[in-house]
């Protein structure tokens, strides 16, 4: 058993790890990028099970994370029983969904929200849109023109029906893909 508290780190102690967990539990609220290390993860090894646990509830990040591989998602208040419920059903089936994951997954497969795929630059142009950046300065931190980053702006606006920056540093907080800094 082993605690990590960011994905890169987590990705180092699994790879050095004599012998991988069946299961493997992570929140992804705790590290950026974490959509993105539960692709890895199961790429690098799919025999591994995912348990994603979160305060996160929004409809992407759900189905997102079972989108790249996630076996199960339970919401981080849940009480232990359900946390041992899930391991054991993931253990014996290969998946466990409550009652929230499959009305969730219904409704977005319903909507289309199922077929929404963000890749590693969408992720780091939300990221970068909360922080108070002009397109211009986006840009540069992106290394890529004013014309492309208008490009990100409203692919992502219309793959996720949004209608404008607001709502785009909206949907990256409510998603976990941008943490509010801590001020102290």
């Amino acid at each position: 058993m082993a605690e990590s508290g960011d994905g890169e780190s987590l990705l180092r102690q699994l790879a050095a790890a004599e012998e991988l967990p069946d299961i493997c539990i992570i929140e992804i609220a705790a590290w950026k990028n974490s959509y993105l290390a539960i692709t890895d993860m199961r790429l690098r090894w799919p025999q591994m099970k995912l348990l994603v646990l979160s305060a996160i509830q929004e409809d992407y990040a759900v189905v997102t994370v079972f989108k790249n591989g996630a076996n199960g998602f339970l919401q981080k208040t849940c009480m232990r029983e359900e946390v041992v419920k899930a391991l054991l059903a993931i253990n014996e089936s290969g998946s466990y969904h409550t009652p929230f994951t499959s009305s969730l997954m219904h409704r977005a497969l319903r909507s289309g929200l199922a077929e929404v795929t963000l890749g590693e630059k969408d992720f780091e142009f939300l990221q970068l849109i909360c922080q108070d950046l002009s397109y211009k300065q986006i840009g540069v931190r992106m290394n890529l023109s004013h014309r492309t980053i208008n490009g990100y702006r409203e692919k992502l606006c219309n793959l996720l029906d949004i209608h404008g920056r607001i709502g785009l540093v909206q949907f990256a907080i409510s998603n976990g893909i941008y943490s509010m800094p801590h001020h102290r």
